[in-house]
């Protein structure tokens, strides 16, 4: 195709693995929230949402131990929407214009082919 190795992994691999490596990286962002919170509640330091809710479980507080695991339940949410939501929708115009742009050179291709013209006469 006449492309160096370093174009054709810019241009062809990356943007063709990139699906995969979006919900790799969602992945692991929601295995590490769960790890954090975890670790906030098992380690018990003085900041954190996992604490607040530790500490209102110990003295059977429910109210605010519900509020704060839908707090943490909404920042998971939040960051999960807007950094991979965009990320994806970015993905997903990346390779529809792409898409697009190819269906349009195979259409222009096929109508100018002098071969077509040949078989015609």
């Amino acid at each position: 195709m006449g492309a160096d190795e370093h174009r054709l992994f810019w241009k062809v691999i990356i943007p063709g693995a990139s699906p995969f490596i979006i919900t790799g990286m969602r992945q692991a962002f929601l295995r590490a929230w769960i790890a954090v919170v975890g670790a906030e509640m098992i380690a018990r330091l003085r900041l954190g949402s996992g604490l607040g809710y530790f500490r209102r479980q110990r003295v059977l507080n429910t109210d605010t131990m519900l509020a704060s695991l839908i707090v943490i339940g909404i920042i998971g949410f939040v960051f999960e929407r807007f950094v991979f939501g965009s990320l994806e929708q970015h993905d997903c115009d990346a390779v529809g214009a792409w898409y697009a742009r190819q269906k349009a050179s195979a259409i222009r291709q096929q109508v100018w082919s002098p071969s077509r013209f040949a078989k015609s006469r």
